[in-house]
């Protein structure tokens, strides 16, 4: 799970890097392209046909084209704000998650789950508050992209009842790469080899992180891991420090702890109710 948030962190830190170059559409594109046919691959090399089949494509679909808007506006994120601000807010999903649990899983939501859930926010629009670094507009991406990416968490947990999680892996990227490669034709720039290279190496560490954090799901409860998925925050200002010499904002400060703390609480309240 440490190696899985680690590669999403540096996966973040080439997107930054990618955007001055590549519109979102083209490198999402390659992006998806390179992780759902990496997958095939891996399908057919390791007898494993069987995962191509889903029991529910229609969620599939649904979830991946969900799963297109959550990554675009996550990418785009890292284009209007400082890699620190974004990755904070990005810890909201969590909180839409429970927000969400009673109309999509028909989940009962305890009144202290509610109360973490009002304080999460509060956090969050502590972290929002447009300053000379953080935009009202990039901060609305990164809300929309943590309210997409909860839809595509909660469908996930749908379609684990009898999907495995490398079929929904593959349904996910596969729609994706299909609505951005009918999209790519109209924002398409030529790259140069280096940045050919970069893209490469980008959905290389994306995949590779997948793989990481699923098989962690299936090796640990989840309990257990939830909490670590919180250390992108450290690679998120180590890297945006090092790499772009971003400070972290007394917004940031304020409301990072507040959105942290309020998640761990869900977690813990939620093993809970599943022992």
């Amino acid at each position: 799970m440490f190696l899985g948030i680690f590669m999403f962190g540096l996966g973040n830190v080439l997107i930054k890097k990618i955007n001055l170059e590549v519109p979102v559409i083209q490198t999402l594109f390659v992006r998806a392209l390179l992780s759902c046919l990496g997958l095939a691959v891996y399908f057919y090399l390791f007898g494993k046909k069987d995962l191509f089949k889903t029991h529910n494509r229609a969620l599939q679909i649904v979830r991946g084209v969900i799963g297109f808007f959550s990554l675009y506006s996550l990418y785009l994120s890292f284009d209007l704000l400082p890699l620190t601000d974004a990755t904070a807010i990005s810890f909201a999903t969590p909180l839409f998650i429970t927000a969400l649990s009673l109309p999509v899983l028909k989940e009962k939501v305890t009144t202290p789950l509610w109360i973490a859930v009002c304080v999460g926010f509060i956090g969050v629009s502590i972290m929002a508050e447009p300053t000379g670094h953080v935009t009202l507009l990039g901060a609305g991406v990164a809300i929309f992209s943590a309210f997409f990416e909860s839809l595509v968490m909660l469908f996930s947990r749908l379609l684990s009842r009898k999907d495995a999680p490398l079929t929904s892996v593959f349904y996910h990227a596969t729609v994706i790469a299909i609505i951005a490669g009918c999209l790519t034709p109209f924002f398409w720039v030529p790259v140069s080899f280096s940045m050919v290279l970069y893209l490469i190496l980008f959905a290389l560490i994306s995949c590779l992180g997948q793989i990481f954090v699923v098989y962690a799901y299936t090796t640990a409860p989840a309990v257990a891991l939830a909490p670590i998925i919180y250390t992108l925050m450290i690679w998120g200002a180590l890297f945006g420090w090092f790499v772009w010499g971003e400070s972290l904002s007394h917004n940031l400060l304020m409301g990072m702890p507040i959105v942290i703390l309020s998640g761990l609480y869900i977690v813990r309240k939620e093993s809970q109710k599943t022992l």
